[in-house]
Order: C-alpha cells, then sequence, then structure tokens
C-alpha cells in the first residue's frame, strides 16, 4: 500500500495523461475513418473518456472489403448474436506524431580535417600536442 501510496503522490497526474493521450488517439481514428463509419459508431462511445474500444455496428468484413479498415469481429469477444466489430485507437498509425532525428552535422571543412602523416597526443599539462610524423621519418 505504501508503494501505491507513494507512485499516486509522486505520479498523481498520469491518469489524466493517459485519458488526454487516449482522446488524442481516439481523434486521430476519427480523423481517417469515413463519415459512415464514423456514424456508425454509438456517440457515448465516441465521448466517454479513455475509451481505444469502439463498437461500429458494421461487420469486420464489411470493413475491410469496403474502406480498407481492420476491425475485430463482435463475435471475438462471445457474443454472436450481435453481427458489428470493433476498432481500436492503440495501433501506432493513430500515436503521437513522431519526433523527427536529429539532423547530423554537416562534415568538417578541408582545413579542419586532420593532415594524413599528422599524429596528436596529450601533453603532461592536459594540452593536445601535434606533430608531423612526416618531418621525423616515421
Amino acid at each position: 500500500m505504501r508503494l501505491a501510496d507513494h507512485l499516486l503522490t509522486a505520479h498523481g497526474d498520469t491518469p489524466r495523461q493517459v485519458v488526454d493521450e487516449l482522446a488524442a488517439r481516439a481523434e486521430r481514428l476519427f480523423a481517417r475513418l469515413p463519415d459512415e463509419v464514423l456514424a456508425a459508431i454509438p456517440a457515448p462511445s465516441r465521448t466517454c473518456p479513455g475509451n481505444y474500444f469502439f463498437p461500429v455496428d458494421v461487420p469486420a468484413e464489411t470493413l475491410r472489403r469496403q474502406y480498407g479498415l481492420l476491425a475485430v469481429p463482435a463475435g471475438v469477444f462471445g457474443d454472436g448474436g450481435w453481427s458489428g466489430s470493433v476498432l481500436t485507437s492503440l495501433a501506432a498509425a493513430f500515436g503521437p506524431t513522431p519526433v523527427a532525428p536529429p539532423v547530423a552535422p554537416p562534415p568538417a571543412p578541408a582545413s579542419a580535417r586532420p593532415v594524413q602523416g599528422a599524429s596528436s597526443r596529450p601533453a603532461v599539462d592536459g594540452s593536445l600536442t601535434i606533430t608531423d610524423d612526416r618531418r621525423r621519418g616515421h
């Protein structure tokens, strides 16, 4: 109980963040659905906070064939009396827009690149000493 109390105290905003993210995912799903499919999702399901499963009054096979949508047939959940299906917003496609990786810096100008035959080594005082090994016969 102490651990649960600590986690809820230290991270008390996490449930709200989860609900907000699930709502954002649902909106991204709804934005991609054809109007007739969106209309087949009951309004209470579309507006329920934290929802990520959405019953659709359209068979899964119809959603796949006519709209290219992958849905779970309602029969998977055990009720064979309803021919509808279930969509979810948990797919990666409805997640946050990925942040682009940092762009690699451009290569150093030729004047900053090491000279062939030159070497460097740290000096006793921590500075860097660069020598031209070509002159030393190495």
